[in-house]
C-alpha cells in the first residue's frame, strides 16, 4: 500500500484482535495523508455488556474454563487512558474518545446466539456439543436474558468507545 494514499482509516471492533497493534496502527497512520482521520470503534469492558457477560459463563459452564478466552479478547482495549496511549504512540493527534450505549438488536435470541457463536472461534467446540447439551446452554442464556426480550426479540444493550484521531 502507498504511503498517505487514504484520508479516512475505519476499524471497527478489530484492533483488539491485531497480533501487534502499536504496528497496526504505525501501518494506518502510514497511509493516511496528512490530516486524515481514523476513526475506530472498540469495547468498554466486559461488564458493561450484559449479553457477553451470560453468554461467556454459559459457555465455560458447558465447555470448561477459558473456552471463552477467544471472545474475551474482544474486550481488552476497555480502558479509554490505555486507548488513547496506544494511539498516540502510534504517532496519531487530537484523539477523541466517545463513549457509545446502543442496543443489541435480534429478532430471536436463541437464534441469536446459535449465529453468532457460529462465527466465532470456539463454533466447533458448541457444534461439537450434544444437541440436548447445546439446547441447554442456549436455553441458559435466554432464561439469564430475559429481562432484555421484548416484542421484537433481543435487545440488549452494548457499550463502545469511538476514537477519532489524525495524523
Amino acid at each position: 500500500m502507498p504511503d498517505r494514499a487514504f484520508d479516512v482509516a475505519l476499524c471497527q471492533w478489530g484492533l483488539e484482535f491485531f497480533a501487534d497493534r502499536p504496528r497496526g496502527l504505525r501501518e494506518i497512520a502510514r497511509v493516511l495523508v496528512p490530516g486524515g482521520r481514523l476513526v475506530l470503534r472498540v469495547w468498554r469492558a466486559l461488564d458493561r455488556q450484559p449479553f457477553y457477560v451470560v453468554l461467556l459463563n454459559a459457555l465455560e459452564r458447558h465447555l470448561g474454563e477459558g473456552a471463552g478466552a477467544p471472545i474475551r479478547a474482544a474486550f481488552t482495549l476497555a480502558d479509554p487512558h490505555e486507548l488513547r496511549t496506544l494511539v498516540t504512540g502510534a504517532g496519531f493527534a487530537r484523539v477523541h474518545i466517545h463513549i457509545t450505549a446502543n442496543l443489541l438488536r435480534f429478532p430471536s435470541l436463541e437464534r441469536y446466539v446459535l449465529g453468532y457463536l457460529a462465527a466465532t472461534p470456539v463454533a466447533a467446540r458448541v457444534a461439537s456439543l450434544e444437541e440436548r447439551s447445546r439446547t441447554a446452554m442456549v436455553r441458559e442464556v435466554a432464561e439469564a436474558l430475559h429481562t432484555y426480550v421484548d416484542d421484537e426479540g433481543l435487545a440488549a444493550p452494548i457499550e463502545t468507545h469511538v476514537v477519532v484521531a489524525h495524523t
